[in-house]
């Protein structure tokens, strides 16, 4: 054998082993790169579910903030109009005198009275009853 044919030999085997080399690396890189793409996307929508939540939550509250603000409103609305039915009432009954029936164990009469007695009352009792039906 000649010189030349073992340098060719030797030269044929680098070659053959730094190919089988190269393509060992080539797939290690290719399932390297495949992983990391599959890491990213797990990560990725890892981040975008918990983004999702955290944007219904966010929604959620402005939601029922809203919803507060809005029934708070009506329900001030509602006490406005039941305050100016009870301070019209009080007006119209004040306007009047009222019979009111005093019994006691001797006798019982009426004498005529005004309806501060009865307002306090009457708002206290039936506040209660109107705001069931407006509120209801």
């Amino acid at each position: 054998m000649s010189l030349a044919s073992i340098l060719a030999r030797i030269q044929a085997e680098a070659d053959s082993q730094a190919e089988t080399v190269l393509c060992r690396a080539q797939e290690q890189a290719e399932q390297l790169v495949a992983s990391a793409r599959r890491e990213a996307e797990q990560l990725y929508n890892q981040n975008m579910d918990r983004e999702k939540k955290l944007l219904e939550q966010k929604k959620q509250r402005l939601l029922v903030g809203r919803r507060l603000e809005n029934r708070k409103g009506i329900l001030g609305r509602k006490q406005e109009i039941l305050d100016g039915l009870f301070d019209e009432l009080e007006a119209a009954l004040k306007k009047k005198r009222i019979q009111k029936l005093v019994i006691s164990p001797l006798a019982s009469a009426t004498k005529p009275e005004t309806v501060e007695f009865f307002i306090a009352d009457l708002r206290r009792d039936s506040e209660s009853e109107v705001a069931v039906i407006l509120f209801s």
